[in-house]
């Protein structure tokens, strides 16, 4: 049976505003930012972020809803419908199936590289509307395959081996980075250094992707009216807490994703302002000339502020099925995704479920979380002390300061609309 992965469309709708300029945004797939994740993209950092905005404190929220409509006006040509396949997939073109095989012209990150530069080849300076491209290529996603050409081309390249690297066993921390054996084996720190390495490889077809998509919007004339987003859905980690490779912890490696901009107003240089994925919506909607309700902000008109309080989420899955692993957890179906091959250890499980805010400000920075479990477990973190989140205080800071961050989150998992934008001085103690 055909799976669709992609879901290729153009819609021609009502012009728009002709002060509005395109957009092409462009999302990578379990893209870390603190352990290198940016480093084989060298093309995506001069093209974008070297001619635009870096915002260094954006935060991916797994649980937080997008745009669920395209506003009219729009051409909306490319968005992704789940992934991890980089040959032998279906795509839908305009609504025609098209099956896709192994051959290395079937790449995904290629294909959509190409499609792409197709659709901007019809587009000049004198369309008389603009047109919102998205483009999700599956890199960095597991199974980590990289182009043919790439392939190799880190050989050598080690995980980087960051202070919470396949720790011991802390008992302070929530009860999925708890469980199984810490630290890890040092038989699987060669496999740990082989997926961080074919993450890299992968990533480069994506910069190859970005280089192309920027020289055909100069070819067409069209660099100078057009905003070029590049993000990711969420972080990775890669060995941190013993953990052996996922992205469902709410610690900065998993939670923290590039977010580079640049097109018309925007200014050079490095954004403080701390920005979320919800973010997204609005900010596109007003490159757009328009706006609608919604949790986020718009980064154009708030990005030099500097301090701000985000929500962050995720909702822990259990077995859908029963696991043949082989581990001692097959027989539990609040466990998932266990592997025999990384120690047994389990990527995720029922009660790894959290509500978090991640605070940013002048003086402060800040994560505290709360897990839905027997315990309600917190874990809170103090970065500016503790940049890789070694020591759990959510039991040992002041109880006023404690309960002022309840408090907030308690606030922030229900909020809708502008209520959602709350500046980090609300909390000050």
């Amino acid at each position: 049976m055909s799976i669709p992965i992609l879901t290729a469309l153009i819609c021609v709708c009502t012009p728009i505003a002709i002060t509005a300029s395109n957009i092409v945004l462009i999302i990578a797939d379990d893209l870390d930012l603190t352990i290198g994740g940016m480093t084989p993209l060298r093309n995506t950092k001069k093209l974008i972020g070297d001619q635009g905005a870096v915002f260094a404190n954006c935060y991916g929220s797994r649980a937080a809803g997008g745009p669920s409509h395209v506003p009219l006006g729009w051409d909306w040509w490319a968005g992704l419908v789940g992934n991890s396949k980089y040959y032998d997939y279906t795509l839908s073109i305009n609504g025609t199936e098209k099956k896709y095989g192994d051959k290395p012209g079937d790449y995904l990150t290629d294909v959509i590289g190409n499609l792409a530069m197709e659709f901007l080849k019809t587009r000049n300076t004198n369309n008389d509307h603009q047109f919102l491209m998205v483009l999700a290529p599956p890199a960095p996603h597991g199974p980590f395959t990289p182009a043919p050409r790439h392939d190799g081309a880190f050989k050598g390249t080690k995980a980087m081996r960051t202070p919470n690297f396949n720790t011991p066993r802390q008992r302070d921390k929530h009860f999925l980075a708890r469980f199984g054996r810490a630290p890890l084996p040092e038989s699987i720190l060669p496999k740990l250094d082989e997926i961080y390495r074919r993450r890299w490889e992968a990533l480069l077809a994506v910069d190859d992707l970005v280089q192309n998509v920027y020289k055909t919007l100069l070819e067409r004339h069209l660099i100078n009216d057009t905003y070029i987003i590049f993000t990711s859905d969420n972080g990775y980690h890669v060995g941190q807490f013993s953990l052996p490779f996922d992205k469902r912890q709410p610690y900065e490696t998993d939670i923290r994703v590039p977010l580079l901009i640049r097109g018309p107003g925007i200014s050079k240089g490095t954004v403080q302002y701390p920005a979320s994925s919800v973010d997204l919506f609005a900010t596109i909607l007003d490159m757009a000339g328009t706006d609608a309700s919604s949790d986020g902000t718009s980064l154009l008109s708030h990005y030099l502020r500097t301090d701000r309080t985000l929500l962050i989420e995720y909702r822990g899955e259990k077995s859908e099925k029963p696991q043949t692993s082989g581990c001692p957890t097959d027989s539990d179906p609040n466990m998932a995704i266990c592997s025999a091959d990384f120690a047994c250890k389990c990527q995720d499980c029922k009660n790894n479920t959290y509500s978090c805010i991640r605070r940013v400000a002048n003086g402060d920075d800040n994560l505290f979380c709360i897990f839905e479990d027997n315990d309600n477990y917190v874990e809170a973190y103090d970065l500016k002390t503790d940049a890789f989140q070694i020591t759990n205080i959510g039991y040992t800071m002041p109880s006023r300061r404690r309960h002022l961050f309840r408090n907030r989150l308690k606030k922030a998992v229900v909020c809708k609309g502008d209520d959602c934008v709350i500046t980090g001085t609300q909390l000050i103690d």
